[in-house]
């Protein structure tokens, strides 16, 4: 595998937002050479590629699987009695919830298994190669929060289109039965998938393509990306085209995924509290 990818030395700094605005632009319509292209790093983005399909293919029908039952059938196999009969005794809400923390525990693990296993083969940095840093963000707020501007702009629309109360929160609960403890803990699985998530489209998948092709490593990232977005709400699909180039820019810019992590988390987490919040079960 060739070194590890240098996502932080991108273009010269300038001062102000204008300034950052036209660095951004120059990465789309006038990107640099790309000087780390070679037969070895076109074979791995090659390699990389053909992996990615064959992991998301796998997330997508094994979280659709029915979780509780693999897990007790696996439960079963392995002589652990106790476990199978637990799971085949669980109530309805329950096994709804165990449902979906098998949705989001085979997402966390394809997105991040995947990429955690190429960089202990390479023997190449996690934090680096993953966005795992602070990177350059400091320098960079400004953008960010242009980005927060305009998803809280997003969001004043979107929550009040009868397409988004139908699809949120994932975790429906029924009226009568409390959101403690199931719905926190669905939360917490909920969010982490979102770290995963950037973790793979906007850290490791993002900066190993961007030394064979340079920035055109952000639209190519952006692809699979929105396509996971699909059956979602239409505005949320099509916002995930510009999400996916503004936060893929912007990590290749500064070489962190957090600040785009956290806009992320942010976004979800206020997306389920405005839906709770609209049917009357937040308060």
């Amino acid at each position: 595998m060739p070194s590890k990818p240098e996502p932080t030395k991108a273009l010269p700094s300038q001062p102000g937002i204008l300034g950052e605005l036209q660095i951004l632009a120059k990465m789309v319509w006038d990107p640099q050479p790309v000087p780390h292209t070679n037969p070895q790093s076109t074979r791995e983005s090659w390699l990389l590629l053909t992996l990615l399909a064959a992991m998301l293919t796998w997330v997508h029908y094994t979280a659709r699987m029915n979780g509780p039952m693999v897990l007790e059938w696996v439960a079963r196999s392995l002589g652990c009695s106790s476990g199978s009969a637990s799971i085949l005794s669980m109530s309805g809400e329950d096994w709804r919830l165990l449902d979906l923390l098998w949705w989001a525990s085979v997402t966390i693990i394809g997105y991040l298994g995947l990429p955690l296993i190429w960089l202990l083969v390479s023997g190449l940095s996690i934090p680096e190669n993953m966005g795992w840093r602070v990177g350059k963000t400091k320098n960079h707020l400004s953008i960010y929060a242009g980005f927060a501007l305009i998803m809280v702009l997003v969001l004043s629309w979107t929550i009040r289109q009868t397409e988004f109360l139908n699809r949120y929160p994932f975790y429906r609960i029924p009226e009568g039965v409390s959101l403690w403890p199931r719905f926190y803990l669905w939360e917490a699985f909920y969010l982490v998938q979102f770290i995963a998530l950037e973790s793979l489209f906007r850290g490791f998948l993002l900066y190993r393509l961007s030394r064979t092709v340079g920035s055109l490593a952000v639209p190519i990232a952006m692809v699979p990306y929105c396509m996971i977005h699909w059956g979602k709400p239409t505005p949320e699909a099509f916002a995930a085209i510009l999400a996916g180039l503004g936060l893929g820019l912007m990590s290749l810019r500064t070489g962190s995924i957090w600040p785009g992590a956290i806009l992320h988390m942010a976004v979800a987490l206020t997306m389920d509290l405005a839906s709770l919040y609209q049917q009357g079960r937040l308060f």
